[in-house]
């Protein structure tokens, strides 16, 4: 699943210039967690399948809608002294503030 979507968005890349601004293959793992979060909560406890356009609208959005940037900030955080996740905090905040 994960090469099928990788391949799909590596050739949006040339037509899609937000997905291009965004996208890092170094975040595939973290999309695909959140493409089975997403479809969980799709599909509520129940079995079935999600459409191939809806997985790869959730891929794209993965990294269009700045989930990507907010993950890696968030990990980030982890790792920093008091001080520092202060500051990246408030990194934090201004970008939920632009997304909104």
């Amino acid at each position: 699943m994960k090469k099928i979507i990788q391949d799909y968005l590596e050739g949006q890349l040339a037509f899609d210039g937000a997905l291009c601004d965004k996208y890092s293959a170094s975040c595939m793992d973290k999309c695909i967690e959140y493409i089975t979060d997403m479809a969980r909560k799709e599909l509520n406890g129940k079995n079935g399948a999600i459409p191939d356009e809806k997985v790869f609208h959730w891929a794209r959005e993965y990294f269009v809608d700045g989930i990507a940037e907010r993950e890696e900030l968030n990990g980030l955080v982890k790792k920093k002294s008091a001080t520092e996740k202060k500051k990246i905090a408030s990194m934090l905040d201004q970008m939920e503030f632009d997304f909104d």
